[in-house]
């Protein structure tokens, strides 16, 4: 049997500051017990016959050699059918770390058929063989939740390597592991832990009431032999997760997508790592789709930038906003952040849509250098934040609570962006001030290629481009200004409307309108502290 290791639990990042007892066939339950009813059938129509892999404990070796294992070699027969009928008590820990074991340099695929297994902490440290799991759950037993150490339900030891360990249900035991041991605030009893190995394949996993994180990863950059290479997911959804859904500490890794299907206690995607000295290995993340409601790409090691995480297609939602059975201490609750965003050198996001936020909903702060977004469409906003009022706000702040400038050379690229800005100050008219962008103690650079936004201003504290293409609504501005401290900006194409009350611009230089044009009826230059404003091609009244 493969050893334990310890994984070091430091903090969840500092970075940033409904009960799930239901077991109703819901449709991804039906599909479930389906898989496991259809493979429990196989299993028992085929137990008398040399067909079946691995039903009988009492197969000759030869016999094993020929149909390949099954978990069920090493299982006692007695067990089996309450396993089948997911009603089982019996601890398989030892059964299958033993068959984890034997499978070792093998090549060989181990059978595991559908049904419920109870289990402790299960260990893979070998390599060179393949699982292949029908519609099986694992449930972790109850009250192994002693220290603040990790208790996975499956551990993907630094040994391991070139091992595909198939699909997987988990499911653990919240409730119960956090009233029996109140101690600490994080929970370690995560779903799948994978440390340091590598050519790592997981299929789909799906887990539920998980006192830690459903998919965590663990990888140093003081060797290459700690080092996460090539880890391959599936889609991983998750429900009642009491920190995060996937935590990424350190990999090299492709995930097909990571959707949330219940509550979340911290993050559905958290890119981390914690604060160690700058030996965590920076994460490169390329994932096909993230469903959720928040996601942070943080390290919270200023010595550790995270190299690159692609998102195919990000749909974040606040209406999805909640808080595991177990609450998580640090849940944001109402005023939560969609997208977070530090210390990684470029993010770049296929398709993004954003709906249903009390507060802005993305923040940039330091060290990165690119955000690039080919489409977003943004909805109801921003509306409750009377403080920042941007859909993005890059802000940045030290730990006595000053604002840092902006990193150097931080741009902002968006494909297309549709959207409407939205306020909560019934005594203003329009949007009160919320802008598209908004950057504070110095200038990011932005380029935008196509802004369908109605009814907010456009940016503050931004330099580069934004084409319109069109009109801007700018919502009745009530003595708001449309362009706030910019520098070096180009905007194309604009047609000002709903202006009436609107300033132009402030405190802003070396503007470019081109081909813009409308009235901003308040003026076009509040207390005329902006210089060098050029408009080509047609004229801007104010």
């Amino acid at each position: 049997m493969s050893e334990e290791i310890t994984i070091p639990t430091a903090s969840q990042s500092e970075a940033e500051a409904g009960s799930v007892t239901d077991k109703a066939m819901t449709p991804l339950r039906t599909k479930q017990a389906i898989d496991a009813q259809t493979v429990s059938l196989d299993v028992l129509a085929l137990s008398s016959g040399a067909g079946m892999v691995g039903i009988r404990n009492d197969r000759s070796q030869a016999d094993k050699n020929a149909e390949g294992p099954s978990i069920f070699d090493f299982i006692p027969p007695a067990e089996r059918a309450a396993i089948l009928a997911g009603t089982s008590t019996y601890d398989a820990t030892d059964d299958f770390n033993q068959a984890f074991a034997e499978m070792d340099g093998t090549g060989l695929t181990l059978l595991v058929p559908g049904g419920t297994y109870r289990v402790r902490k299960l260990m893979i440290g070998g390599s060179n063989f393949t699982i292949n799991s029908h519609g099986a759950w694992l449930h972790q037993m109850p009250g192994l939740r002693v220290d603040n150490n990790i208790h996975p339900i499956l551990s993907i030891l630094p040994t391991a390597h070139d091992v595909d360990i198939g699909n997987w249900y988990f499911r653990g035991n919240i409730d119960f592991d956090a009233a029996a041991f109140p101690g600490g605030e994080d929970g370690y009893m995560h779903g799948i832990a994978i440390a340091s190995a590598k050519n790592i394949t997981v299929g789909d996993i799906y887990g539920e009431d998980i006192l830690g994180d459903l998919l965590y990863t663990y990888g140093r950059n003081t060797s290459e032999a700690e080092m996460i290479r090539n880890l391959r997911v599936g889609v991983v959804r998750g429900s009642n997760i009491y920190r995060c859904i996937v935590a990424l500490v350190g990999a090299e890794c492709r995930i097909e997508g990571i959707i949330q299907e219940g509550p979340v206690g911290f993050r559905d995607l958290d890119v981390e790592p914690n604060n160690a000295s700058g030996t965590y290995q920076a994460v490169e993340a390329d994932i096909g789709f993230v469903t959720g409601s928040q996601v942070s790409i943080i390290s919270a090691d200023a010595d550790v930038i995270n190299k690159s995480v692609r998102i195919g297609t990000l749909d974040l939602d606040g209406s999805r906003l909640a808080n595991s059975s177990a609450p998580y201490p640090r849940y944001q609750g109402v005023g939560a952040i969609a997208l977070a965003l530090m210390n990684c050198d470029t993010t770049s996001i296929g398709e993004m849509r954003l709906q249903n936020y009390a507060s802005y909903p993305v923040n940039m702060t330091s060290n990165w250098r690119e955000l690039s977004i080919g489409s977003l469409y943004f909805a109801n906003c921003g509306a409750a934040d009377n403080t920042l009022k941007g859909i993005f706000v890059q802000r940045a702040l030290d730990q006595d609570r000053n604002e840092l400038p902006p990193p150097e050379g931080a741009v902002l690229r968006i494909g297309k962006v549709t959207g409407r800005l939205e306020s909560s100050v019934i005594a203003l008219p329009g949007s009160a001030g919320r802008r598209l962008v908004a950057s504070f103690s110095g200038r990011i650079r932005v380029e935008i290629g196509s802004a369908k936004v109605s009814n907010g201003m456009i940016a503050s504290g931004v330099s580069g481009s934004i084409d319109v293409d069109g009109e801007w609504d700018f919502g009745e501005g009530y003595n708001e200004i449309a362009i706030l401290g910019c520098r070096k900006l180009i905007v194309t194409g604009m047609k000002a409307t709903n202006a009436a009350t609107t300033y132009g611009m402030y405190g802003s230089e070396e503007i470019t309108l081109i081909g813009c044009e409308g009235e901003f009826g308040v003026g076009f230059d509040y207390t005329g502290a902006s210089t060098n404003i050029v408009s080509i091609g047609k004229p801007i009244v104010g």
